[in-house]
């Protein structure tokens, strides 16, 4: 057995063993053995199979999801920009989707629509789809992004963002809508539903399933832009393609789950650091492993702070920031 089918074994292991403590944690206590019964469909209907399907379940389903989403953009937009900071949070994706949802949250856009409940997911793509754009427009020298201007352009961006939804959270009036930003502000999965896993999942599946036609020529974005034009590979039409991907599941992500960052930053270089850079695998490796650190992430916030958990957005900084300044300083970023 080679090494890229031992590692995948191993993912999915850590995957369905972190999923299973999950859904097998919280104040009311389901035993493995009641777990399984309503799995095959011999337990009874009641609130144990309530608490099972309807709280615990799209929970984890949906955290897997994120997970999956945010380290798969992540790793797009280290290739786009070929520089291991760049990350969804870094380049202000993350914040611009949670002040386009948020908006909507405290009733300043698309108050009183017929469609307002899928309407915070289209003002987080809208917002992050906007971040994005301005950021890249602000680097972009001639036809080629400027790496280091885009991580400041970026960086700017969000911090300009971070302070709207401040701004935001103090103008609203005390009472549901305060809690709910605060809530996009912070990550959590709490209000995970089964709608919002179909569409989530969605994306995700058909993510995966378009990196098999683009995967050969997506690798090629790592050499030189000069060089891969050479071997017949349309590097901007590409790297467009995989921008509208990597903001799509950002925007979507955060429009779930709120803002929660450095997941798309820490799991890239994880991936990489086992497969290579090259390999096609680490990208799919990406996805298996930004799962399960998110499942890991929510399973011990729970169990410090019991019954609901601290804020994922909170675990993954604590995770992410020292990762980040170890970064910066064996890349050179900071001074000797």
């Amino acid at each position: 057995m080679n090494k890229s089918w031992v590692a995948f074994l191993l993912g999915f292991i850590a995957l369905f063993l972190l999923a299973w403590l999950n859904l097998n944690q919280g104040p009311f206590e389901i035993s493995s053995a009641e777990l399984i019964r309503n799995f095959i469909g011999s337990g009874d209907e009641g609130r144990i199979s309530d608490v099972i399907f309807g709280i615990r379940l799209p929970r984890v389903l949906i955290a897997i999801a994120v997970g999956a989403c945010l380290a798969l953009s992540g790793y797009f937009f280290q290739l786009i920009v070929k520089n291991p900071l760049a990350d969804p949070y870094i380049l202000g994706t993350s914040t611009g989707a949670a002040l386009g949802a948020n908006l909507v949250f405290a009733g300043i856009v698309g108050g009183g629509l017929f469609f307002s409940t899928f309407l915070p997911s289209v003002g987080a793509l809208i917002g992050g789809f906007g971040t994005t754009v301005i950021a890249i427009f602000l680097a972009t020298r001639g036809k080629k992004i400027h790496s280091p201007t885009l991580l400041l352009a970026g960086v700017g961006l969000a911090s300009i963002n971070t302070a709207l939804i401040s701004l935001i959270s103090y103008m609203v009036k005390p009472g549901s809508q305060l809690k709910v930003i605060i809530f996009w502000i912070m990550g959590s999965f709490e209000r995970a539903s089964m709608i919002q896993v179909y569409i989530l999942w969605g994306l995700l599946i058909f993510t995966l399933l378009f990196l098999l036609f683009i995967g050969p020529q997506l690798l090629g974005l790592w050499l030189e832009e000069d060089r891969a034009r050479s071997l017949g590979i349309p590097v901007h039409r590409l790297k467009w393609i995989i921008l509208v991907f990597a903001t799509l599941l950002t925007s979507l992500s955060v429009s779930f789950s709120g803002a929660i960052g450095f997941v798309g930053f820490i799991i890239p270089h994880f991936s990489r650091a086992i497969f290579g850079s090259t390999n096609f695998h680490s990208i799919w490796f990406s996805a298996l492993c930004g799962a399960s650190f998110l499942l890991a992430c929510d399973l011990i916030s729970r169990a410090v702070y019991p019954p609901v958990g601290l804020p994922i957005g909170i675990m993954t900084s604590f995770i992410g920031i020292p990762f980040f300044l170890y970064l910066l300083r064996k890349r050179g970023y900071v001074f000797s």
